[in-house]
């Protein structure tokens, strides 16, 4: 049904059409009637039950039948959702819906409640929003740590990726894992990079590239094959000192992913850092 709003509306002018449900101009634009999105229309009464039989005692009359649940409000298509609109039980949002309307540097805002347990934010929530180019995600308040997407800086055509990282410090025997990738340092023989698989199979490519003290170096290599068992150290290269490093490139040709690993060694082969990132 097409919503043909009036052209110049006073705020506080209200508008239906048809059994659309009511609009209300709040001075910038119109939106929905806030009754209408958490009450719905009303449900129909139920019918009246039937009197019992007269006698010494007569039987109980039946109970009437319920009423039916009122429908669900809706949200006009195109228009925004402001202030302190409540969505509850399921509501359907078609095309487009704009939140907030922008002031300055900041944009359209969503501020999600945070866990009531398990939770370290000192915050009150989580905010999605957008400010200038960005694109961020941030504890609201407390402090206001969150990450944000420049949008200047992507590709155009929505073609940049970005990249999914699992990584952490680790003694040497305990895995990183990202999908069928599992990663640590050998604990013992030459002591560097083992590579396993987390749950089937694979067959890799895999090229490398290693700093030591005193020299670097590389390798490649192809159609390995790597089970749950991990193997040893990659290219059999030995890392005996603290901050010796390596990174690979590693094809998964099973599962037709790309991956790149980062190595760094800790102190007496502990804490660790690995980094796995895949590209593709």
């Amino acid at each position: 049904m097409a919503l043909n709003f009036p052209p110049t509306p006073i705020s506080g002018q209200t508008y239906q059409s048809g059994s659309s449900p009511y609009y209300i101009f709040n001075g910038n634009y119109w939106e929905i009637d806030k009754s209408y999105v958490i009450n719905g229309t009303s449900g129909t009464s139920g019918t009246s039950g039937t009197s019992g039989t007269s006698g010494t005692r007569g039987t109980s009359g039946t109970s009437g039948t319920s009423g039916t649940s009122g429908s669900s409000g809706t949200t006009p298509v195109g228009y925004a959702v402001t202030g302190s609109n409540i969505f509850t039980g399921t509501n359907t949002f078609n095309d487009l819906v704009t939140f907030g309307a922008s002031s300055g540097d900041e944009g359209g805002e969503i501020l999600f409640a945070k866990s009531q347990t398990n939770n370290s934010l000192t915050g009150s929530g989580i905010t999605i929003d957008s400010y200038r180019n960005r694109l961020r995600i941030f504890e609201q308040g407390g402090n206001a740590r969150g990450v944000h997407i420049d949008l200047t800086k992507a590709p155009d055509g929505v073609s940049g990726e970005l990249i999914w990282k699992s990584s952490g410090f680790v003694d040497a025997g305990t895995f990183v894992t990202l999908d069928n990738i599992k990663c640590t340092v050998t604990t013992s023989g030459n002591r560097g990079l083992s590579l396993g698989a987390v749950s089937t199979s694979f067959a890799a490519i895999i090229s490398g590239q290693y700093t030591v003290a005193g020299g670097t170096g590389g390798g490649t290599a192809n159609n390995l094959t790597y089970t749950t068992n991990a193997s040893t150290s990659l290219y059999n290269w030995n890392f005996p000192t603290e901050g010796d490093g390596s990174q690979y490139q590693i094809v998964d040709k099973t599962n037709n992913r790309v991956y790149r690993v980062s190595l760094m060694i800790g102190a007496s082969y502990l804490n660790n850092f690995i980094s796995i990132e895949r590209l593709f």
